[in-house]
């Protein structure tokens, strides 16, 4: 994060552009079929590519699986480590709405741009969703239970946390996906003529899909941004 120098606590946050950019420049690139893009601290299960197969056999060039959250460990003085994956696969988690692990055609992936985003922070997700999905032909989101491919180790959101550092991360994220990607959302995304601003938060969808209106909202009542209003007095 150098090129933010003014940005609190001086965390050591990688672009993701910049992974994104090493895979696409790798020797192998050429003749992967599909990409896997999984969070750090995600978990997969032993199972995990023969359930990613066989989703990818029913026909989809896009999806996304969304993760359990389980316990940290079996009680607070023990831990889960690389040792219990066992048992941390036996878990029943809770459902968890965001997502972590994305599954692509490689033609898709070398049409995504992420611009000047940093991991670890919103809207990051939420733009590479609104990507993979409409640039998808058949795109779906696998609910946390649906597939229990993938786990995380509890749910503490630390860059949920209120405070002013988090508050200058997140708003320096959503001023550079407003910034970086303007064009990409408006040629992705068409929102509903019949938008509402003071409704905006109660809407399941303002948008063509599930995930330009999940941005559309984020957009709004996070940084204030109306993609929507913004898209009709442009037409």
């Amino acid at each position: 994060m150098s090129d933010y120098p003014n940005l609190p606590l001086k965390k050591k946050l990688p672009f993701i552009n910049d992974i994104f950019d090493n895979l696409r420049s790798s020797s192998g690139f050429n003749s992967y079929d599909y990409i896997i893009y999984t969070n750090a601290d995600i978990i997969v299960t032993e199972k995990f590519y023969d359930i990613v197969t066989a989703a990818i056999d029913s026909g989809y060039d896009a999806f996304t699986i969304n993760r359990q959250t389980v316990a940290k460990g079996k009680a607070s003085n023990h831990l889960y480590t690389a040792l219990d994956l066992d048992d941390i696969y036996q878990l029943k988690g809770k459902v968890h709405p965001g997502s972590d692990c994305f599954v692509m055609k490689r033609s898709i992936f070398e049409k995504i741009d992420m611009g000047n985003l940093f991991l670890g922070y919103p809207p990051t997700a939420n733009v590479l969703l609104v990507q993979a999905e409409s640039l998808a032909v058949r795109y779906t989101m696998f609910a946390s239970n649906e597939l229990k491919a993938t786990f995380h180790l509890g749910d503490d959101k630390s860059w949920h946390e209120k405070n002013d550092a988090n508050l200058e991360y997140e708003v320096t994220n959503y001023e550079n996906a407003y910034n970086d990607l303007h064009e990409v959302w408006t040629a992705l995304c068409e929102f509903s003529p019949e938008y509402d601003t003071r409704r905006l938060n109660s809407l399941k969808y303002v948008g063509n899909n599930m995930s330009c209106s999940r941005l559309a909202n984020k957009f709004y009542s996070v940084a204030g941004y109306d993609l929507a209003k913004e898209q009709r007095e442009a037409a």
